[in-house]
């Protein structure tokens, strides 16, 4: 009779494990069918489920149900990605800027001076000039 029980529950735990994979196989496929990752390095696609837990047959049967043919398996995996240069080893590596870029301001050149003899005689012009148009607004105003 413990016998029948011990059957019956490992049975049952087989069932809620095979369960269990289905679910995880479905939300592989929705993965693996969204646009954003289509696109994607299959190996990149085939590391990410091995994290989540799935093993190389339930990757091979998601790739199979989202429609990729093209299968690799687990050996050919490792050699691709180590021997064949991906898009991301073409793309140069740029260091990550780990300073505030600074930004130099250079001073500006010292203005030059003028000799007195240029002073008063720019006094003298705009004195006179000064003048003048005071005596043309008054002229104006009065015969207004």
């Amino acid at each position: 009779m413990s016998d029948n029980n011990n059957n019956n529950s490992s049975s049952s735990s087989n069932i809620n494990k095979q369960e269990l994979r289905e679910d995880l196989l479905k939300s592989a496929v929705s993965f693996l069918s969204s646009p954003n990752v289509q696109s994607a390095d299959k190996s990149k696609k085939t590391a990410f489920l091995e994290k989540k837990g799935l093993t190389q047959e339930e990757i091979d049967e998601a790739f199979k149900r989202a429609g990729d043919t093209t299968t690799l398996d687990t050996a050919t995996t490792t050699t691709t990605t180590t021997n064949l240069p991906t898009t991301a080893a073409r793309i140069p590596i740029v260091p990550p800027r780990t300073h505030i870029p600074q930004v130099i301001y250079h001073p500006l050149p010292p203005t030059p001076s003028m000799p007195a003899e240029k002073v008063f005689a720019l006094a003298v012009f705009f004195g006179i000039g000064t003048v003048g148009l005071t005596a043309a607004i008054v002229g104006v105003l009065k015969n207004a």
